[in-house]
């Protein structure tokens, strides 16, 4: 009996802020065609899978974090 792949979850991501851009980094489970894991796999860390983001990856994840941070700051008063 062969094992099919269904594809990818992505199960967690961090993000970091860092001088010249955000550091990404995350795990991602590979789901077989009945369902299961069979296999789990941590990204952009020090001996892991690396990652390229697409400059449409970059423009929503910035787009995003300053959406956040002006939550954050409407939030804690800093901003009306």
């Amino acid at each position: 009996m062969s094992i099919g792949i269904k594809g990818l979850r992505i199960d967690n991501v961090a993000i970091a802020s860092k001088e010249g851009g955000n550091e990404i980094s995350g795990n991602y489970s590979i789901i077989s065609t009945t369902d299961k894991i069979i296999a789990k796999q941590g990204f952009n860390s020090y001996d892991e899978v690396k990652i390229t983001m697409s400059q449409e990856t970059k423009t929503a994840l910035n787009t995003f974090l300053a959406a956040l941070k002006k939550d954050a700051e409407t939030t804690t008063g800093l901003v009306e």
